[in-house]
């Protein structure tokens, strides 16, 4: 797994698509491993900024799934930081 804080928004976007289809059993790039689905939403929970940047690049031209996606994202994907799993850095 490459270093988060490096990559662009797109690249991370990539990898959170890659959660998505893991978690509703889509075709494509599968994100399971649980150490770096953490640490992206980690990274994406901390920044604001690049939280918003990251899924105005996944979601470009997806306005028709925005709203369920948005929800997974929240209640979901960083809804695993609240999970005590793994301690904190």
């Amino acid at each position: 797994m490459p270093d988060l804080a490096s990559l662009t928004p797109l690249e991370l976007a990539d990898l959170l698509q890659a959660a998505y289809a893991a978690d509703h059993d889509l075709s494509g790039e599968h994100l399971t491993d649980p150490v770096a689905r953490h640490d992206l939403a980690r990274l994406l929970d901390h920044d604001e900024a690049l939280k918003s940047a990251v899924v105005e690049a996944w979601l470009e031209d997806r306005e028709a799934f925005e709203d369920a996606t948005l929800c997974w994202l929240d209640a979901e994907f960083l809804g695993e930081l609240e999970m005590p799993d793994r301690e904190e850095d």
